[in-house]
């Protein structure tokens, strides 16, 4: 077999000589697989989860249309089942009727960008569960610990001390690693028993030292897959499944199948990854939008669109042509329910604009003063309390919906039947005005 390559500028100068399962030698080139955009797949999720869009089915499976929703507006190819179930899992989202984002979650979208993923990486770094061996050709008894969390830290380290701008086999990694009883141990954590890919028991077959080598070959070939979709790093696989000749004979039992990630043999990092793992100290993400608003009107056009701005626009504003909106107080609040989520919806819109005019800043002083002025105060019949607000009550007294709804109305009181209320809170919303 010809020397390892340990690294290399270009994917196109690395040839692998590796076996196939029937012991036949071949070589192959690399094909370029680039890192998944986390980033902006994370911030698309967010936006349809927060608005109550991904229901889940009684059997625990996404509804059809939530599916459907998700195929249309994430990137494409992208595995949402994958990033729903690793949120999930590590409580950015809750899982019951509705997927819906906790305050995990709303507090995690307020970091930078590059932040963002920083904070998912490390908290898939440091779970204890061990996601890498059950992804590769056989899979230990439920192993979990502190010991899986560790070897994952170890990976990094040696990452770490790779040249950020190069193509780095993942071989020569696993070179690194000390093939002793306490690698074993933290990989399988539980190691009386371990399974092939048919899920029979063999004991002892993996879990001991003589073998240790391929354990150690395939859990990073699966970590750097699995960490390959938080847009860490681009990887260089073989187009057909290849082995190191060692592998395949404690592999024997594999023969028409292969392993997951198997075929990675590369991996390089991205921008995001090098700040992620700290070679660099910025991160300038290419999902950055910006709005340019008509300083006469409520018009503006978008520069640098993408699908999150796609997502973003079309909950606010109305969309004409040429990548041009324009906005107006129905449009904007049409899926605004609390105070929180106006506040969160309109600091999104300023953080996109370089320069917000005059008739804009009146335009958010209007609805600032109509969001939350008028609280529930019974729900039998429904009493509301309004501030003292002369552009609410004016409004009121001059929109014939809600006369047909209001049972009576005074400069600070309004009381509706109950079977009214969802009706008037929305007329109310049409106008800007959100009901506590």
């Amino acid at each position: 077999m010809v020397d390892m390559i340990v690294n290399a500028k270009e994917l196109k100068d690395i040839v692998v000589n590796k076996y196939n399962l029937s012991y036949e030698q071949y070589e192959q080139n690399l094909e370029k697989i680039e890192a998944e955009d986390t980033l902006l797949a994370i911030k698309i999720l967010y936006s349809i989860a927060s608005d109550s869009k991904l229901k889940v089915t009684q059997k625990r499976a996404l509804a059809v249309r939530s599916k459907k929703l998700l195929d249309q507006q994430m990137p494409e190819n992208y595995d949402a089942t994958w990033l729903i179930n690793m949120l999930v899992a590590h409580n950015y989202l809750e899982n019951n009727k509705l997927i819906l984002p906790t305050s995990k979650f709303h507090k995690l979208l307020k970091k930078s960008d590059g932040d963002v993923v920083k904070d998912i990486f490390n908290t898939i770094l440091s779970s204890k569960y061990n996601h890498e061996i059950r992804n590769a050709l056989f899979h230990t008894s439920m192993a979990r610990g502190d010991g899986v969390k560790k070897f994952r830290e170890l990976i990094v380290r040696l990452i770490k001390k790779q040249d950020q701008y190069l193509w780095i086999n993942i071989d020569y990694l696993v070179n690194q690693i000390k093939l002793d009883a306490k690698t074993l141990k933290n990989i399988t954590n539980n190691y009386k028993y371990c399974y092939n890919f048919y899920g029979s028991a063999q004991r002892n077959q993996y879990n001991n030292i003589k073998h240790l080598k391929v354990i150690v070959r395939y859990f990073l070939k699966t970590f750097f897959g699995i960490m390959s979709q938080t847009g860490l790093w681009d990887l260089g696989v073989t187009k057909f499944q290849a082995y190191n000749k060692e592998d395949l004979g404690v592999l024997s039992r594999i023969t028409e199948v292969g392993a997951s990630f198997a075929n990675i043999e590369f991996y390089k990092l991205t921008d995001l990854g090098s700040y992620v793992l700290g070679f660099d100290t910025n991160f300038n993400s290419k999902n950055d939008y910006n709005l340019v608003l008509n300083d006469y009107n409520y018009e503006f056009k978008v520069e640098n669109s993408n699908n999150l701005s796609d997502v973003y626009l079309e909950k606010i504003a109305i969309k004409k042509d040429d990548g041009k909106y324009k906005v107006d107080i129905k449009s904007f609040m049409k899926n605004i329910d609390t105070k929180e989520v106006y506040q969160h919806t309109k600091e999104t819109f300023k953080n996109k604009v370089d320069y917000l005019p005059e008739n804009w800043k009146q335009f958010f002083t209007v609805l600032d003063d109509r969001v939350n002025n008028i609280s529930v105060v019974s729900k039998s019949v429904v009493l509301m309390k309004v501030q003292n607000n002369k552009d609410i009550l004016g409004l009121i007294s001059s929109t014939k919906k809600l006369q047909e709804k209001i049972l009576k109305a005074d400069k600070f009181h309004i009381v509706v039947m109950q079977k009214d209320f969802t009706s008037v809170k929305n007329i109310l919303k049409d106008y800007g005005i959100v009901v506590s």
